[in-house]
C-alpha cells in the first residue's frame, strides 16, 4: 500500500517536471519567434526612411549604408524600393 502511494508521488512529480520543461519551452520559442519576426519589419522601415534619405546627412552614406544593411537581405536596393515607393503612393 506505502508502496502504491510512492509511486503516485513519483508518478506526479515527473508529470509536473514534464509539464513545466514543455511550458518553458513553449514560452521561451514563443518569445523568440516574435522578436525574430520583427527584425525583418524593422530592416524595411529603415529602408523606407532611407528612400527618403532621412537615414544620413550624406547621400552617398545614406545609399551605401542602406544598401548594404537594409536591402541587400531582401535583394533590394534603395534606389529600387524608392521608384517602387513613389509610384505606389
Amino acid at each position: 500500500m506505502a508502496d502504491d502511494c510512492c509511486r503516485h508521488i513519483q508518478l506526479g512529480y515527473h508529470l509536473r517536471r514534464r509539464f513545466l520543461h514543455v511550458a518553458r519551452v513553449v514560452v521561451g520559442t514563443s518569445a523568440l519567434l516574435l522578436i525574430v519576426a520583427t527584425r525583418p519589419h524593422a530592416l524595411l522601415v529603415l529602408l523606407h526612411d532611407a528612400s527618403h534619405f532621412l537615414l544620413c546627412r550624406s547621400n552617398f552614406w545614406n545609399e551605401l549604408i542602406s544598401d548594404l544593411f537594409c536591402g541587400l537581405p531582401f535583394g533590394l536596393t534603395t534606389q529600387a524600393y524608392r521608384t517602387w515607393h513613389t509610384m505606389s503612393t
